[in-house]
């Protein structure tokens, strides 16, 4: 299966988009900070706990969609942000557990 980066908009919003790795879906690690065990493990309630956090706005171009993110050297479905004045750590959606996340991120697109 050929695997490589592209994005994935929301239908209607270029402006809102995901990063994939061939069909694996990208998280960016927003860490732990103020969650305790009873936030991250909510049994079946639909919200958990916790205070919400913003996710950074993304700066990049209309030609290269995958610009602002890069391949972590030496760690295989490792990414990060790239480009963009501060790293943040992007795996698997799947391996995400007991941290915030973001999938979906707004981005600033800029003509090339």
């Amino acid at each position: 299966m050929p695997m490589g980066l592209h994005a994935a908009p929301i239908p209607g919003d270029e402006t809102q988009q995901a990063m994939m790795y061939g069909p694996v879906v990208l998280a960016g690690l927003l860490g732990d900070k103020g969650l305790s065990k009873r936030d991250t493990y909510i049994g079946y309630k639909t919200t958990p706990g916790g205070f919400p956090v913003s996710a950074p706005k993304i700066q990049t171009v209309t030609s290269d969609p995958t610009r602002w993110v890069e391949p972590v050297r030496g760690k295989p479905l490792a990414f990060q942000t790239a480009f963009q004045g501060h790293l943040i750590p992007m795996i698997p959606l799947y391996k995400v557990h007991g941290e915030r996340y973001v999938v979906y991120w707004k981005a600033n697109v800029f003509p090339a």
